[in-house]
């Protein structure tokens, strides 16, 4: 039995400041939250002028996004509920209760949370260059691994102190940049980094990774699937958006990619998957964090919102980015013999120079089509680019293909 993968973008935002993090809520009955993290560097200029000015280094700011996820709302389901203004954010994560920090100067960072403050365990140099990324062992939180601008991943146990690193890998040939501990099966653990490839690893044995991808893309963010254990989303800078097929990863050269999102402009960053199904979503409730506003005001806005995208996305072209050049693409709304509207989605299937266009078909083609909907399954992603500034929500779905007739 074949599978077809599918994905449709439901909305699109402008985030003003270069965006490089997104994160869905992982607390109950906040699922639909959604958080996007900046990173803006300001010009000399916007500081004014001078030549006192001239030797200062550049200003990082940043602001920080709180958006609420309704699928109620049709054409703009992501509703901004909250902007805050702050330095530059290079990551976040939605609920520290210890946490590791890494910096442009090699150190890590061990900080405990108490309900009033911060605290700084420990600290220590980690990497010769900017250590990129530190995370947990989810399995064992006193596990740290860390990997650096010196192509290095690094693990460390703090029950030994942080003199000298459990393991150091050289794998990798250039900087590490993401790290992620499988949630769902122990021992596993997935890196990243500049050399283009993700790397699956068994932490009871680090000497040679279990599978090795080349993704053709500098890998900035890698995220396991919240329910799923197999599936594995990597951020791939210059090669956009790959979900990858981790199943039985031990003893073959590399994981499958079930599914390529390159539909951003610029450097692909951030990525997250919602712990949603976006069959499943809730439709009646209103979003926790919006209830401030007034059932007036929220009637307004989805209706002018409404508006807005039956304005805009009649006709919709985008530009794309792939490692070879530019290109466009068209995509027009139109209406089908069933009364359904029909949108661009990209094909299944790995990244290519040139990629597939197909459009969505309706429910009854499918059905012609032999494609099995009971078998359904929908995911709500979000990823954001960086120098284009733009955020989006997508959905992806994998559809069993029964029979063709």
């Amino acid at each position: 039995m074949d599978t077809r993968c599918t994905s449709r973008t439901l909305q699109v935002v402008d985030t003003e400041y270069s965006a490089d993090a997104v994160e869905w809520c992982p607390i109950d009955k906040f699922h639909n939250v959604l958080t996007c993290g900046t990173y803006q560097l300001k010009n000399a200029e916007e500081k004014g002028s001078g030549d006192s000015e001239i030797n200062e280094p550049q200003l990082r700011q940043g602001r920080l996004y709180l958006y609420c996820f309704q699928q109620k709302q049709l054409y703009s389901p992501l509703t901004e509920v909250q902007r805050i203004e702050m330095p530059a954010i290079l990551d976040l994560k939605c609920e520290p209760v210890k946490i590791i920090s890494s910096d442009s100067k090699g150190c890590l960072s061990l900080v405990s949370v108490d309900s009033c403050r911060l605290d700084v365990v420990s600290q220590w140099k980690a990497h010769d260059f900017e250590a990129w990324i530190a995370a947990f062992n989810y399995w064992n939180t006193d596990v740290v691994y860390s990997g650096g601008d010196d192509s290095k991943l690094k693990v460390w146990d703090m029950r030994m102190g942080t003199n000298r690193p459990l393991f150091i890998s050289t794998r990798h040939s250039m900087g590490v940049c993401s790290i992620q501990s499988n949630p769902h099966k122990q021992h596993i653990l997935a890196t990243g980094s500049y050399d283009e490839h993700v790397l699956i690893w068994d932490s009871r044995q680090m000497k040679q990774p279990l599978a090795d991808t080349h993704v053709q893309g500098g890998v900035w963010r890698v995220k396991w699937h919240p329910s799923q254990e197999n599936l594995l989303l990597a951020a791939c800078m210059h090669n956009g958006y790959h979900i990858l097929d981790c199943e039985g990863a031990q003893g073959q050269e590399k994981c499958p990619i079930l599914y390529s999102y390159i539909l951003h402009n610029s450097l692909a960053y951030g990525a997250d998957w919602s712990r949603l199904s976006i069959d499943t979503l809730p439709t009646t409730e209103p979003c926790p964090v919006s209830s401030s506003l007034s059932e007036t005001q929220r009637k307004k806005e989805c209706k002018q919102g409404t508006k807005e995208a039956e304005i805009k996305f009649r006709h919709l072209k985008i530009q794309y980015e792939s490692p070879t050049g530019l290109f466009d693409m068209v995509v027009e709304d139109e209406v089908d013999d069933y009364g359904t509207e029909v949108s661009g989605s990209l094909q299944a299937g790995g990244a290519s120079h040139s990629p597939n266009v197909n459009c969505a078909i309706t429910e009854q083609q499918n059905y012609k089509a032999g494609i099995d909907w009971t078998k359904n399954k929908g995911d709500l992603l979000a990823t954001c680019s960086f120098y284009d500034h733009v955020l989006h929500v997508w959905k992806w779905e994998r559809n069993n293909i029964v029979s063709s007739i």
